[in-house]
């Protein structure tokens, strides 16, 4: 029984040193509130200071963040595409707010339109300045 919880506890330590998971408030002049958002760095990021990343965002991030993250991981580990950053944008509570848009052309109105400004001016910029992200951006959502 001391052997099980022993390798149970090396297997979770093995797990959390790995895990390049941060959590991350950003203030929203366009949203007016802060807004929480996960970023997964990946398994190499520290060791290739000149490598830069795709990013992907992936919206619902509060439960499509793991699937997500767990599917480029497993992809780049077998060279089937490039490591990324994957940031994760939590919207349990304003997820409806922020889809809003137009019956007529589709396009984001309102609040929706307010959530859309605060990707493209805000939250991108935020992460050219702090990671190293290469110009290929992917965005990641669930559909209604």
């Amino acid at each position: 029984m001391k052997n099980v919880f022993l390798t149970f506890i090396l297997i979770l330590f093995c797990n959390l040193s790995f895990s390049q998971i941060t959590f991350q408030e950003i203030e929203s002049d366009k949203l007016e509130e802060i807004r929480q958002v996960k970023i997964h760095l990946p398994r190499n990021y520290e060791s290739n200071p000149d490598q830069t990343y795709p990013l992907f965002i992936v919206f619902d991030g509060d439960y499509l963040f793991d699937p997500v993250v767990g599917n480029i991981e497993y992809y780049s580990y077998w060279e089937d595409m490039p490591e990324a950053i994957v940031v994760g944008i939590n919207q349990f509570e304003s997820r409806n707010d922020d889809c809003l848009f137009s019956e007529e052309n589709f396009l984001p109105i309102d609040s929706g339109a307010k959530f859309f400004e605060f990707i493209g001016f805000e939250l991108v910029p935020f992460l050219e300045e702090n990671y190293r992200t290469a110009n290929f951006r992917v965005a990641v959502g669930h559909g209604n």
